[in-house]
C-alpha cells in the first residue's frame, strides 16, 4: 500500500512538473507546435496531475483506515489476552465470590495433572459441590412452585453454605498448587487436607438437607404453627453459625 502511495505521488510530481513546464514554455510550444498542441498538452498534464493526486489521496485514506483497523484489532487482542490472564490468575482469589462449577473444573484438572493417587477424595469433593448445587436448585423450585417469595432469604442461607464449602475446596487446591504429587509426603499431606475438607463439607450438606425439609414442612403447614417458625429460625441460626468465617 505504501508503494502505491509513493507511485501516485511520483507520477503526480512528474505530471505536475510537465504542466508547469508547459505553462512556462507556452510561447515556444505555440510557435513550434501550434496552439492546438499546446492546449492538448496542457489538458493532458492537468488531467493526469489531478487523477494521480486523487489516486494518492484515496490510497492514503485507505491506508490510514486499514492501519487504524489493524491497530484496533491488535488492541482488542491485547485486551483479550490481558483479561484472560487476569481471570486465570484470580481464579482462586480470596476477595471474589467463588464459582462452584469453576472449582469442579480445577479439581478435574488436578486429577489429569498428577493427583490421581487422591482420586477417591477429589471425586468426593466434586460430588459434594454438585450436591450443593442441586440443593440450591431444589430450594429455588420449592419457593417458586409455592409462590413463597417471603422466604427468599432462605436462598441466601444456602448461598452462604455454598461459599463455605467452596472456600474449603479452594484451600485444598492451594495446597495442591505448592505440593509435589511425586513425593509421598506431599501426597499424604494433600490427602489429609482433602479428607478434612470432605468431612466438613459433608456435615454442611447434612444440615442443608435438614433445613430444606424443615422449610418444606413449614410451607406445607402454611406457617400456622408458631413452633414451625421457631424451628425454621433455629435451623437457619444453626447453619449460619456453622459457616461463620
Amino acid at each position: 500500500m505504501k508503494g502505491k502511495i509513493k507511485f501516485f505521488l511520483t507520477m503526480c510530481g512528474l505530471f505536475g512538473a510537465g504542466l508547469i513546464a508547459t505553462l512556462i514554455f507556452k510561447d515556444e510550444i505555440i510557435v513550434y507546435m501550434g496552439i492546438g498542441a499546446f492546449k492538448a498538452l496542457r489538458g493532458v498534464c492537468g488531467v493526469a496531475t489531478l487523477l494521480t493526486a486523487f489516486g494518492s489521496g484515496v490510497t492514503g485514506v485507505t491506508t490510514i483506515s486499514k492501519l487504524r483497523d489493524q491497530e484496533m484489532i491488535e488492541r482488542k487482542q491485547r485486551e483479550f489476552i490481558e483479561d484472560s490472564h487476569k481471570k486465570e490468575t484470580a481464579k482462586l482469589s480470596v476477595k471474589d465470590k467463588l464459582e462452584n462449577s469453576k472449582l469442579r473444573e480445577l479439581l478435574q484438572e488436578k486429577l489429569q495433572n498428577g493427583w490421581e493417587p487422591t482420586r477417591e477424595l477429589i471425586d468426593k469433593c466434586i460430588e459434594q459441590l454438585q450436591q450443593m448445587d442441586d440443593y440450591q436448585d431444589r430450594l429455588s423450585r420449592l419457593l417458586k412452585s409455592n409462590d413463597a417469595q417471603m422466604l427468599s432469604d432462605t436462598e441466601e442461607v444456602l448461598d452462604r453454605v455454598e461459599q463455605y464449602i467452596c472456600k474449603n475446596v479452594r484451600k485444598v487446591l492451594n495446597y495442591m498448587e505448592v505440593a509435589d504429587y511425586r513425593t509421598a509426603e506431599d501426597v499424604n499431606l494433600v490427602r489429609s487436607k482433602l479428607s478434612a475438607c470432605c468431612a466438613d463439607n459433608q456435615e454442611q450438606l447434612k444440615q442443608t438437607q435438614e433445613f430444606i425439609f424443615a422449610l418444606t414442612d413449614f410451607i406445607n403447614q402454611q406457617g400456622d404453627s408458631d413452633n414451625d417458625v421457631s424451628m425454621l429460625e433455629l435451623y437457619k441460626k444453626t447453619i449460619l453459625d456453622s459457616v461463620k468465617d
